[in-house]
């Protein structure tokens, strides 16, 4: 949330504006796993579409339809449930790269977000960014 990936991705991992393009592996690796459902998010939250398919250059504006497009991706992967909680062991699955530390770290560090858009994008650029910081 990470959605990124966007994780969701995602991504912009406590960055406030993200401007970095993750490594070939992980834009990969996200890629395959946000893929089925990107066209169908986009669709639902009438994010620009050529904004939503930077989200792997990680330039995504902090702006309403683009948090909720986050919040779509996480949604539909499983990363967050109904209740609004994310659950980290299927984000852990299904985004290589990803660690328990790092999922620990950024999800924590959003869940009491009230604005579950806000939440997911928050916790998908905190993802990203330390993964980035990472490789």
């Amino acid at each position: 949330m990470v959605s990124l990936v966007i994780c969701f991705a995602i991504v912009h991992f406590c960055i406030t504006k993200p401007s970095l393009a993750m490594s070939s592996s992980v834009f990969q690796a996200w890629y395959k796993s946000i893929n089925p459902v990107v066209e169908e998010c986009i669709s639902e939250t009438g994010v620009d579409a050529k904004t939503a398919r930077k989200l792997f250059e990680i330039i995504l504006p902090d702006e309403g339809e683009v948090r909720c497009f986050v919040k779509c991706l996480d949604t539909k992967l499983g990363f967050l449930r109904p209740d609004g909680s994310f659950d980290k062991a299927v984000m852990m699955e299904k985004l290589d790269h990803l660690t328990p530390e790092i999922a620990v770290e950024c999800v924590d560090k959003f869940e009491a977000e009230p604005d579950s858009c806000l939440k997911s994008y928050k916790a998908s650029t905190c993802i990203a960014a330390k993964v980035l910081f990472s490789e």
